[in-house]
């Protein structure tokens, strides 16, 4: 497929571009006994009784019950960037996240593609550059895990990743100039991303008036 590229052109209007401690008392001086009398023995004392042990209860050595939903999945940071020079935009992936929860009304809707309960959300931030119109488009992604391709339908998840505090990865604006930055979703199975994932950049070939701009793609491995 081939894109048309539209050069932005500068005009009048310019570009739209986390007690004491003392002893115990004296006793009195024992009083004298006659050698002749025999001394009286002193008392034995009878021994306190020694207190019985309370039973100790056995503790409860049961399982938990399971958590009523899967927690948010663990992100990990990344810094690498995708350099589209014959447009002159860039990608920058700044981190993933394999397991963000998805919402029960959304798996409820699309049992076929969320049967974990999950989405793969990937950050990224975008130039758009100031060469073309247009910009990074989400759909200029794709996630490859386990051999297979995935696109990308962040747009179906918005409500799901907001409920996660993150934001949907959105270029609405469209404007010459523009940097955007949010999080594209993706819907792997859990037993091809065990086997490894890459974001994958593709941008079709197309032409700017009388000029041919060939394809581009580029890979980052997840990781």
């Amino acid at each position: 497929m081939r894109m048309r590229y539209l050069p932005v052109v500068v005009s009048c209007c310019g570009l739209a571009l986390f007690s004491g401690c003392g002893g115990p008392p004296a006793q009195p001086p024992a009083a004298s006994v006659p050698a002749s009398v025999p001394a009286t023995p002193a008392p034995v004392a009878t021994p306190a009784p020694v207190a019985t042990p309370a039973p100790v209860e056995p503790s409860d050595t049961s399982p938990s019950s399971p958590a009523a939903a899967q927690g948010p999945g663990t992100v990990t940071k990344m810094n690498v960037t995708i350099t589209d020079k014959d447009l002159g935009r860039s990608a920058t992936v700044l981190g993933f996240n394999p397991a963000v929860p998805v919402l029960q009304a959304t798996i409820d809707q699309y049992p076929s593609l969320y049967p974990d309960g999950t989405t793969f959300a990937v950050h990224v931030k975008t130039d758009s550059g100031t060469k073309y119109y247009g910009a990074v488009y989400s759909s200029n992604f794709e996630l490859v895990c386990g051999g297979n391709t995935l696109s990308e339908s962040s747009s179906v998840l918005k409500a799901d990743l907001k409920a996660q505090h993150l934001s949907a990865y959105d270029t609405s604006s469209g404007k010459a100039g523009a940097k955007y930055d949010g999080w594209l979703a993706f819907y792997p199975k859990a037993a091809d991303i065990a086997s490894g994932c890459d974001l994958t950049y593709n941008r079709a070939a197309g032409k700017a008036g009388t000029k041919t701009i060939p394809a581009y793609t580029k890979s980052v491995p997840l990781k």
